[in-house]
């Protein structure tokens, strides 16, 4: 159960700091001037939506697992052996 946690703690800082950077080329493309404005705009509400979708898909997959009552299969037999 502590390997749930601490995947799901690395998952929230790691979403965190992608949207943290995200936002801050969105607060930067308001300050520069000409055309840049509109690619760092873009560039950084693309790197805020792409870090919130990864930080959904991740937590949802994890719940599922754990609402469904499946875990990672147990190695037996032929296979436990080898190794």
């Amino acid at each position: 159960m502590g390997d749930k946690h601490q995947t799901l703690a690395a998952i929230k800082w790691f979403s965190a700091a992608g949207t943290a950077i995200g936002l801050v080329l969105t607060i930067y493309s308001f300050f520069v001037s000409g055309i840049m404005q509109e690619y760092f705009l873009s560039i950084g509400i693309g790197v805020m939506v792409g870090f919130m979708f990864i930080f959904g898909t991740l937590i949802f997959l994890p719940l599922i697992e754990e609402f469904t009552g499946k875990s990672k299969p147990e190695m037996t037999g032929i296979i436990k052996n080898r190794l």
